[in-house]
């Protein structure tokens, strides 16, 4: 008779075994796996385990090795294949791999996520039909200036959303949001994009003829960077809020702010 021999971890989980119960055991098995120095046998038994929560922490382990990952490319959860794909440890030959089927969309997902994704696959992402692809692509932090000005024309608003937080954003991109008239986004990019905002940037807010641009252009006026031509300018608009942002600027004469409680 040949017998397999119990690994140490299967021996340790076997004695347990008999004293909880299987929910309290996998939180047995978990916490096993959760240890910073669990070994080289207990990230193999775990990505084996049936419990999709003990599996879950393989990639998760900063000890994981590309043979651990591996495995976990074929788990049967799209989410623990996601994460073993973005774990660094795994080789560049596996991931290649495991994403050359590109008729898959969790692994296009993968691959726009990916942090060492070239620009040539963000590019593609970007023009992938499925909108999480590219949603994915405009968030990852290697999109460059290219990638950022085409998910920023993207016709789906969440992608564009998505690009407006981006940090790569630059002043180009502003000028190109503006020009296109796209309030929605520009809106986003004056929140999370508040220190590139130039005075030029104001000026073209403020004489933009969209009269969707009332908002943006209150919010101009809010600005560090808004000049006293700004401020004359918005006191001249008929859109309340911005004659409101133009009081409340620092460039407002008293006799302006007076003029209104008169």
């Amino acid at each position: 008779f040949l017998f397999k021999q119990k690994t140490a971890y299967e021996m340790r989980i076997s004695d347990w075994s008999s004293d909880v119960c299987s929910s309290d055991l996998e939180h047995v098995r978990r916490a096993a796996v959760q240890n910073r120095n669990a070994t080289h046998e207990v990230l193999v038994a775990a990505a084996k385990d049936s419990s999709m929560g003990v599996r879950a922490e393989v990639p998760r382990h900063p000890n994981a090795t590309d043979a651990h990952l591996r495995y976990l490319l074929n788990d049967p959860d799209k989410w623990i294949r996601r994460e073993a794909i973005r774990h660094p440890n795994l080789s560049p030959a596996s991931r290649e791999e495991a994403l050359k089927d590109t008729g898959n969309v969790e692994n296009r997902i993968a691959r726009a996520e990916h942090l060492q994704a070239t620009a040539k696959e963000l590019h593609a992402a970007l023009s992938d039909p499925h909108e999480e692809v590219r949603r994915t692509a405009a968030r990852n932090p290697n999109a460059n200036a290219e990638h950022l000005k085409k998910a920023l024309s993207d016709h789906n608003k969440d992608i564009r959303h998505t690009a407006a937080r981006h940090p790569n954003v630059n002043g180009d991109h502003i000028d190109h949001v503006i020009d296109h008239g796209d309030h929605e986004t520009l809106q986003h990019i004056m929140r999370f994009q508040r220190g590139k905002i130039t005075s030029d940037h104001i000026t073209k807010i403020m004489n933009h003829p969209s009269e969707e641009h009332g908002y943006l252009r209150s919010l101009a006026l809010e600005h560090p960077n808004a000049t006293r031509q700004h401020v004359v300018q918005g006191l001249k608009s008929n859109h309340a809020w911005t004659r409101r942002s133009a009081l409340s600027n620092h460039h407002a004469t008293f006799q302006e702010i007076d003029q209104p409680l008169s």
